[in-house]
């Protein structure tokens, strides 16, 4: 057995190579550092289904010529969604580009004190 280790920055360059949907970051089950991360991240695919769906019902309403109200409430229900992954997408952004677990341990260290 070997004691190989991977790199930040081997790291770093898989996930150029990989593309634009692969994000890492440092994560303790310990503290539960990096969980935001985590639940922001696994919130991206459903956030994205929710954006291809909600306009195939807006399609749907014109269609079916339904009332006025049921399509505003499905525009802004996308708007709504555009939002929110948007946001869950900073939020991966800035925790897998700013935040470090030896900045956090430390930081944690010092409010104990």
């Amino acid at each position: 057995m070997t004691d190989s280790k991977v790199s930040s920055l081997e790291v770093a360059q898989w996930c150029k190579i990989q593309g634009e949907h692969v994000y890492v970051w440092e994560s303790s089950m310990l503290d539960c550092f990096g969980l935001k991360g985590v639940k922001s991240f696994l919130n991206l695919p459903y956030l994205r289904l929710k954006v291809r769906l909600v306009p195939l019902a807006c399609i749907d309403i014109r269609i079916m010529r339904l009332f006025a109200v049921q399509k505003e409430g499905l525009e802004a229900q996308l708007k709504k969604v555009n939002e929110d992954t948007a946001s869950a997408l900073e939020e991966v952004n800035v925790v897998t580009k700013e935040q470090t677990y030896e900045a956090y341990a430390t930081s944690t260290a010092l409010d104990g004190l």
